[in-house]
């Protein structure tokens, strides 16, 4: 048995609510009162369509991995060309592959035209 080394990091007690319970490590939270992963859920995640893995892997197999964007080979996800925040749908006809460099740019200068 080895003695001494790092020492053990000490359980934090979640106190609100008066909840004394050990916090979970990186929540910050008890088990109790930790947001569940479904309960913050937007818009568009509820509209998404229950066959949307195998859309993107069509779409993906479709464009042959060029970004529509920037035109070079290798993209990774799948980009709605007019966005779904803006009321258009998950069409196939509205779906093309992106790098995800060439995705986040786009999705950037969409929040700010929103705004």
């Amino acid at each position: 048995m080895r003695i001494g080394g790092p020492l053990a990091l000490a359980n934090k007690i979640y106190n609100e609510s008066d909840c004394h319970k050990i916090a979970i490590r990186g929540e910050g939270k008890c088990s109790a009162h930790r947001r569940k992963p479904w309960a913050v859920t937007s818009k568009r995640n509820l509209s998404q369509p229950k066959d949307w893995n195998r859309r993107r892997r069509a779409v993906l197999k479709r464009d042959a991995g060029v970004c529509y964007l920037c035109g070079l080979t290798g993209a990774n996800e799948v980009d709605h060309v007019s966005a779904v925040a803006d009321g258009d749908d998950w069409d196939y006809g509205n779906l093309r592959c992106a790098h995800r460099a060439c995705h986040a740019a786009k999705s950037s200068r969409d929040r700010v035209r929103r705004s």
